[in-house]
């Protein structure tokens, strides 16, 4: 579940800030797009950009997506040679989405439910229709 907030939300049980909900890109030369249309999904996405194209940086990536970039990972480069250097995918935040409203795993989100059912919280049943 997708949670979008201004606000950046806490775990109700350990305190910890959830986590973003970003959206992974990556690049593929446009002529294989065109023969090979991507899987992308609601967390993947392929950028036909060549080579010469690719960022080579984190401006580069804001860019071309116009969202805030979180985390960058660069292909492999010849040795001690950074001027070839370029960003093999990156994930970037829309500065509003994160995993989850209240909890940042499942487990806090089960710790939670046990205690406030010890502390004797109860729903009223639903009957049968």
């Amino acid at each position: 579940m997708t949670y979008r907030a201004k606000i950046q939300p806490h775990c109700l049980w350990c305190g910890k800030a959830i986590a973003k909900r970003t959206v992974r890109y990556s690049f593929s030369e446009p002529t294989w797009l065109e023969k090979h249309p991507p899987l992308d999904g609601e967390f993947w996405k392929t950028l036909g950009v060549t080579e010469e194209e690719r960022p080579t940086d984190k401006a580069g990536c804001q860019r071309l997506t116009n969202l805030k970039v979180a985390s960058i990972d660069y292909g492999s480069q010849p040795k001690g040679d950074f001027s070839l250097r370029r960003v093999f995918s990156f994930t970037a935040w829309d500065g509003v989405s994160y995993q989850d409203e209240f909890f940042c795993n499942g487990n806090d989100a089960r710790y939670f439910a046990y205690a406030a059912a010890r502390h004797g919280l109860r729903f009223k049943k639903k009957s049968a229709a």
